[in-house]
C-alpha cells in the first residue's frame, strides 16, 4: 500500500495506526526520529484544523450570525454531523458480550434504588432539624 492511500483514508488517519504501521516499516535505524516526526505532523495538522475551526466560528459570529441565532445554528450542524456519525457505529464483538452482565448489573441498581415503601405523604412522618449559628437564629425563627 503506497503511502498517499493510507494518509487519504480518514478512519485510519484518526488512529494513527495505518500509518505509524508504514513509518516502523520503513524507519529503519532512525526510529525515533520517524515517530517524532509523525507526532508532530499530526499535532500539526490538528492545530491547522482547530485554528481554521477557530476562524470560520469568528467570522461567522460576526456577520449575520451573531449572538443566539449563530449559537443555535452551530449547534443544529454539529447534531446533525454527530447523529450521522452515529448512525454507522455498530458495537462490537466484546461489546456484545458485556451487553447481558451490564443489564443484570444495572438492573440490581436499579433494585437497591427502589423504595421499600412507596411514599405516602400523609403517613410519612418527617423530621426536619435546621442548624445556623446563634447570632443567626432570631432573625430565622421569626420568619419561620
Amino acid at each position: 500500500m503506497e503511502a498517499w492511500h493510507a494518509a487519504a483514508r480518514p478512519s485510519p488517519l484518526i488512529g494513527g495506526t495505518t500509518i505509524l504501521r508504514l513509518l516502523v516499516a520503513r524507519a529503519g535505524s532512525n526510529l525515533l526520529i520517524s515517530l517524532l516526526s509523525f507526532n508532530v505532523g499530526i499535532e500539526i495538522g490538528r492545530l491547522a484544523v482547530l485554528c481554521s475551526f477557530v476562524l470560520a466560528l469568528a467570522l461567522l459570529f460576526r456577520g449575520a450570525m451573531s449572538g443566539r441565532m449563530g449559537i443555535i445554528v452551530v449547534s443544529a450542524v454539529i447534531a446533525h454531523i454527530a447523529w450521522h456519525w452515529g448512525r454507522d457505529l455498530q458495537p462490537t464483538d466484546r461489546a456484545l458480550a458485556l451487553l447481558p452482565p451490564l443489564e443484570n448489573v444495572l438492573a440490581e441498581i436499579g433494585a437497591l434504588l427502589q423504595p421499600a415503601t412507596p411514599f405516602d405523604p400523609e403517613t410519612e412522618e418527617l423530621h426536619t432539624v435546621i442548624l445556623t449559628a446563634d447570632f443567626r437564629l432570631p432573625c430565622a425563627a421569626s420568619t419561620i
